[in-house]
């Protein structure tokens, strides 16, 4: 073992494998029981939180998977600076791209969590990692982590403080979610279901609104996101929340040369043309955005004629609002085995329930209001993770007094 180089008295740097066990139990699919409780790498947020984890049908699952007990931790080992790490309160089984990790004794299941999650070790993870399209670590690599070791009080102790830290950032979170709902809310009172049309508003074919449907590009980029001054090409993780996120994109190579006019620009309709059933259709309108960023082959632009029939945060909500998104999803096509996929014609066809100008001006106005209250409390969101961070690393790194520990406590 070796010491802390920190002042945490007591401390020791010890292998990952010594404190707690990758505990690889295979579950063949003929044995998974009707019920049981999936998680996939797609029901962990970056957070560490649990999203749509449901139980499976008999039959429903064609590869082994791991089994967990709500004494593990499940680390996602594909792509790891995605930190997919948490900690269930439930059993179950999970995808071989999941490492679950039992704790021993001599460590605090919180405080591995959390240790697990820190950048440094989210950094590490990365830069061992094989694989160029899909980096994977190693378990074997894995084991061999260094995990810092104080005394099981103290490890309680940061464990609790950072648990605190999460909490903060989680409730600006929710308020973010309770603002997006009071759009959706504004929305329904204002126009109603769009597939009953109870206001009987006029229904035009979308190409009477559009201008263009434009394509993006999709060249082999680098694994990772573009530096500022860098071009990049989105992913669609940019759009799949029906927001925009100009961080989901990767570099694209120095060799490649840019494509200017599919460079995106705030006021952009970017629609996904194709993902997954549940997936596709997903919409966002660009309202700021860093330059060099460009469209992928997946996303379409959507340029409107002009704004005097429809305003792009009307169109937006209307492509957003479950019941529309779902008829605009039924136009998917798509083999066995390939992602759906939604053509150009077929888009055009679609019908669009149309309100009056003056209703989608007084929208618009709503929509301005509760979107400068969701960029307020993405700001004290923003506070908050740097709060987290910096504490994360003041505890772990030994920077933090033992006074300061007690106040935090």
């Amino acid at each position: 073992m070796k010491r802390c180089s920190t002042t945490q008295p007591g401390c020791q740097v010890v292998a990952l494998r010594t404190i707690a066990k990758i505990d690889r139990i295979s579950v063949q699919p003929q044995h998974i029981e009707a019920g049981t409780l999936y998680v996939g790498l797609e029901h962990i947020d970056g957070d560490g939180h649990f999203n749509n984890v449901k139980p499976v049908t008999k039959g429903e699952l064609a590869s082994s998977k791991f089994r967990f007990t709500p004494s593990h931790i499940l680390f996602g080992k594909l792509r790891p600076y995605l930190r997919k790490t948490a900690r269930p309160d439930f059993g179950g089984i999970c995808s071989t791209d999941i490492l679950p990790i039992l704790p021993c004794p001599a460590i605090d299941r919180n405080y591995l969590f959390h240790y697990l999650r820190q950048s440094k070790i989210v950094d590490l993870a990365t830069s061992r990692s094989s694989g160029a399209n899909l980096p994977r670590l190693s378990p074997t690599l894995l084991a061999e982590f260094p995990i810092s070791l104080p005394p099981y009080e103290e490890q309680k102790r940061i464990a609790q403080i950072l648990d605190k830290a999460d909490a903060l950032r989680d409730l600006r979170t929710e308020g973010l979610q309770r603002l997006e709902q009071l759009l959706c809310a504004t929305f329904a009172k204002a126009f109603g279901d769009p597939i009953a049309n109870p206001y009987a508003w006029e229904r035009v074919s979308f190409d009477e609104i559009l201008e263009a449907i434009e394509s993006g590009w999709s060249p082999v980029c680098l694994d990772r996101p573009a530096g500022s001054d860098e071009w990049g090409v989105l992913k669609l993780g940019a759009i799949t929340q029906c927001v925009f996120v100009e961080s989901e994109n990767k570099a694209l190579p120095e060799t490649q040369m840019p494509r200017s006019i599919l460079e995106v620009a705030a006021g952009d309709l970017l629609f996904s043309r194709k993902n997954t059933k549940d997936l596709v259709a997903a919409c966002a309108l660009v309202e700021t955005t860093r330059d060099k960023l460009m469209m992928p082959d997946l996303i379409f632009r959507l340029r409107l004629k002009d704004e005097a029939r429809c305003l792009p945060e009307y169109l937006w909500a209307l492509l957003t609002n479950d019941s529309k998104r779902k008829q605009v999803q039924q136009l998917a096509a798509g083999t066995s085995g390939s992602m759906p996929n939604i053509s150009k014609d077929k888009l055009r066809r679609l019908l669009i329930e149309l309100p009056p100008l003056e209703k989608q001006l007084e929208f618009r106005t709503h929509f301005r209001t509760i979107r400068r209250l969701q960029k307020r409390m993405l700001s004290s969101l923003r506070a908050a993770e740097a709060f987290s961070d910096s504490i994360q690393s003041k505890l772990f790194s030994g920077e933090l007094s033992q006074r300061e520990l007690e106040i935090h406590v």
